[in-house]
């Protein structure tokens, strides 16, 4: 989880720039822009990678760390699903502090988070050690976590810019059914190849990248397609 987060973490920071020198150049319909399209693109993009290591986690956990460990493969995808709407809600964060409009989200998200730690809480102390209430908090974790960070960063980000709700609604059905799509994909695959040892990571990794290719063809349109190129053979240049 954490690797996903730091991965996560890099792929969503390449576009924070672009978003502030749009806004110090005073362009508000870039920012709206760079920010609605960026933030569908990161989401989607992790959210394949997600899908995938979620999808054949029985297989890394088998291979990983033993076959006594794959019935905790609902624990991995719970806790890594969180990831890609938590990586589009960081995009938002960036117009939001060109803005410097951050007291509002850092009081609610410090609310939520209290909420979700006492939620929590008493379930384990209802639980009482039974390991099968663990799903049941991951599962409210995951959801407290996409509405404190994806619809908190997103709807507040419609505030400043009038007629982008919908396209917030709309990026996170395309990240949603990214993840639930590249999950069932990867989930089904072992059923039909048998992967048992090291060398199927080799198989994941390609999967996972042929995946991605369709994923950004099929949720993004050319434009947004092309600033994701633009982008990447920038970055090789320098």
């Amino acid at each position: 989880g954490n690797y996903c987060m730091i991965i996560a973490s890099v792929i969503g920071s390449l576009f924070g720039p672009l978003i502030l020198i749009a806004y110090a150049k005073n362009d508000q319909e870039q920012v709206k822009t760079i920010t609605l399209d960026r933030s569908l693109s990161v989401g989607v993009m992790v959210a394949v990678m997600v899908g995938a290591i979620g999808g054949f986690s029985p297989v890394i956990l088998k291979i990983w760390l033993g076959i006594e460990f794959v019935d905790y493969n609902s624990w991995l995808l719970l806790k890594l699903s969180l990831i890609p709407f938590y990586s589009a809600a960081g995009v938002f964060a960036f117009t939001t502090r060109a803005w410097n409009k951050v007291r509002f989200p850092a009081l609610v998200t410090v609310t939520l988070g209290l909420i979700n730690l006492t939620v929590l809480y008493l379930i384990a102390k209802h639980a009482d050690g039974d390991l099968s209430y663990v799903n049941l908090m991951l599962f409210i974790a995951l959801i407290m976590g996409i509405g404190q960070s994806y619809f908190l960063g997103g709807l507040y980000f419609s505030k400043f810019y009038e007629g982008t709700k919908q396209m917030v609604w709309t990026n996170f059905v395309k990240i949603f059914l990214t993840l639930f799509i590249v999950t069932g994909i990867c989930f089904l695959i072992p059923y039909i190849f048998e992967l048992h040892n090291i060398l199927s990571l080799a198989i994941i990794g390609f999967v996972s990248l042929v995946l991605l290719v369709i994923s950004l063809k099929i949720t993004l349109n050319k434009k947004q397609h092309d600033a994701i190129i633009e982008l990447v053979y920038k970055s090789k240049i320098q």
